[in-house]
């Protein structure tokens, strides 16, 4: 679907290849918090962690998640406006005049992804009945995800 505001011509990236985008760059911060344990020498398929052992893993978690936070942050903000996953799917983040975002728009649309989470994943189901394909963070944060 292509939409065309101020003369700009939109095509909206449907659910599906959003989908396979975060599925590849799900693989890709796998195998980053896969490196980060091993540093850590923490056990990451171990549910139960105690003393020391305990804080460590906390640590690594945190780092972890910061690090999956700027993966999507600096990536969506940069010039390529797109993680790995995007990219390889022929897709990019835009405001909604189909300009690049800045890193703190690109935050708030990874940090409001957790919301979806938390509503069993509907707000990442939406996209698929939206006009503009727009999942629940990209409404939070008034970006699209566009196809190149």
């Amino acid at each position: 679907m292509a939409d065309s505001f101020s003369g700009i011509s939109f095509r909206y990236a449907g659910f599906w290849l959003r989908l396979i985008a975060a599925a590849i760059d799900s693989g890709i911060l796998l195998i980053v918090v896969w490196i980060l344990g091993l540093i850590f020498d923490v056990d990451i398929t171990t549910p139960v962690h105690e003393g020391a052992d305990f804080y460590v893993f906390r640590l690594f978690q945190l780092v972890a998640l910061f690090t999956i936070w700027l993966y999507y942050a600096v990536m969506e903000s940069a010039v390529t406006q797109a993680t790995i996953g995007k990219m390889i799917m022929g897709l990019y983040v835009t405001d909604l005049e189909g300009e690049r975002v800045a890193f703190s728009r690109a935050s708030i649309r990874y940090w409001m992804r957790y919301v979806s989470i938390v509503i069993f994943f509907l707000g990442f189901v939406i996209a698929a009945f939206t006009r503009q394909k727009q999942a629940l963070h990209d409404k939070v944060a008034n970006c699209l995800v566009l196809k190149r």
